[in-house]
């Protein structure tokens, strides 16, 4: 009698992998309608908020942990050399265990540099608020770059809020995280 081994499953493992980093950062990071009670809400599940202009009129606030350090005003996103990015950063490197997340604006008709990462990081973005494109083709809801590949993040005519985790990257010096 043989016993059949499970077949792999590439795309249920994705799913589990975009899963398990989606939550990750979802407990970290939320945007939440701007209600009466809010503060309560906030300082029972130790949240703080950001302020963040773009979301003003929505109606929304993003709120993100306790743990965070907010950048007031926000961090510009600088490179070496002629490498440019137009990015601003609302939260820069916060650190848990392996990954770190940051919290990233880029305004109207504006980019990041063209970059990968020297390490085996894996980036998971989330787009929070607005359209943006990378490599050329529209973000969905949560993407996912691969050790090694170069990217780019591109908006439109609007700004746009990123969440971004970077797995692994808590183990490379800062100043090695990006390179062209």
């Amino acid at each position: 009698m043989s016993v059949e081994k499970p077949s792999f499953n590439p795309d249920l493992q994705k799913q589990l992998e975009l899963d398990k980093y989606s939550d990750m950062f979802r407990k970290q990071v939320m945007l939440l309608p701007n209600k009466n009670g809010i503060e309560e809400y906030l300082e029972i599940n130790n949240l703080q908020i950001v302020n963040v202009d773009i979301i003003e009129n929505s109606g929304k606030i993003l709120a993100v942990s306790n743990k965070f350090i907010i950048n007031t005003p926000p961090l510009k996103h600088e490179y070496l050399g002629s490498r440019k990015s137009d990015s601003e950063y609302h939260i820069d490197g916060y650190e848990e265990d392996s990954y770190v997340i940051y919290i990233s604006q880029l305004g109207p008709n504006s980019s990041t540099s063209l970059h990968r990462h020297p390490f085996p990081v894996k980036e998971f973005y989330f787009v929070l608020h607005g359209e943006s494109f990378q490599n050329g083709k529209k973000m969905d809801e949560i993407s996912v770059i691969n050790p090694g590949e170069y990217h780019q993040v591109r908006t439109g005519n609007s700004s746009v809020l990123l969440g971004i985790l970077m797995e692994n990257a808590a183990l490379i010096p800062k100043d090695l995280r990006h390179i062209q």
